[in-house]
């Protein structure tokens, strides 16, 4: 099935180094998300969040902020949002912290992912960039969070792989897509 992957905070919105519980959604993210859901695609939410490893917040507040989000999605018409999670710090030696591929696997396990017409959506380049180049998927760079410092001063840790396309938000990644795909 054809997927949109997408990192969570500084991609969709929040604070792209804090964590979920004071999430909230970016100016018309959720009109880019019902265009991509509109068009068939497949959402997906792949979101480290290693402070719940940390003991910074827990897995209830993490559960809890997710069936937010997932119900504000509802009321916006969106039925199909997933979301898997890696609760792991770097230390813990998991297979789920992107840009290693244990998220996609899993999703990947659910419903089959069609890697030629899916995609990564995210601000990091060298968590989710290099997650989409480690799949092999096409990759969408946000400048939203941390994208412009990705794409600038530390293009160094993603050097190995480009993005098929630059968006200033999350909503023009969702309008270049269903134009270009």
């Amino acid at each position: 099935m054809k997927t949109i992957l997408m990192d969570l905070q500084g991609t969709l919105g929040g604070d792209p180094l804090g964590d979920i519980s004071s999430f909230e959604f970016y100016p018309k993210v959720l009109k880019g998300l019902k265009l991509l859901a509109d068009h068939g695609y497949r959402l997906v939410v792949v979101t480290n969040q290693s402070r719940i490893s940390k003991g910074n917040i827990s897995k209830e507040i993490y559960e809890a902020k997710k069936n937010e989000i997932v119900l504000e999605v509802k009321k916006f018409g969106i039925s199909n949002l997933e979301f898997y999670c890696c609760p792991h710090t770097r230390d813990d030696g998991c297979s789920c912290k992107k840009p290693k591929t244990g998220l996609f696997e899993k999703a990947n396990s659910y419903i089959k992912i069609d890697k030629e017409n899916s995609y990564m959506i995210g601000d990091m380049g060298m968590s989710d960039m290099m997650f989409a180049h480690n799949i092999g998927i096409k990759k969408i760079l946000v400048l939203t969070g941390v994208g412009a410092g990705s794409l600038n001063e530390y293009r160094d840790t993603w050097i190995k792989t480009e993005p098929n396309f630059i968006a200033e938000g999350f909503y023009e990644a969702s309008l270049w897509l269903t134009n270009n795909s």
